[in-house]
């Protein structure tokens, strides 16, 4: 029943919005991390591969709001996917994984 109703939660919480994601999880388990540019960092990676799955690489008014001020393109426009981007969101996630393990190791103590 416990497994049921965690299964839920997360179900819903797939669909919100990265920021919701970080916001949850610091009410759960107050890691401290990560800070607000990464967290916007991960939304546009995020924005980005929605946008390649789901409309084709064009850019539309979700991807924009998504990924606010770091949106790399218009509604309607192609999104650039340069080498560059795909090395720096990797760095970007990579990091995220160590900082919130860093983080929860240091909690469990």
């Amino acid at each position: 029943m416990i497994q049921s109703v965690v299964d839920k939660e997360l179900n819903e919480l797939k669909y919100e919005r990265v920021a919701d994601w970080f916001s949850y999880l610091e009410r759960l388990v107050r890691l401290g991390c990560p800070n607000q540019s990464t967290i916007e960092q991960l939304a546009e990676i995020k924005a980005t591969r929605d946008i390649l799955v789901h409309n084709q690489g064009i850019a539309n008014a979700t991807y924009v709001s998504k990924s606010g001020l770091l949106a790399r393109c218009r509604a309607g426009e192609e999104l650039p996917l340069p080498e560059t981007y795909h090395r720096q969101s990797w760095q970007t996630i990579r990091s995220l994984v160590q900082e919130m393990t860093a983080a929860a190791v240091s909690k469990a103590g």
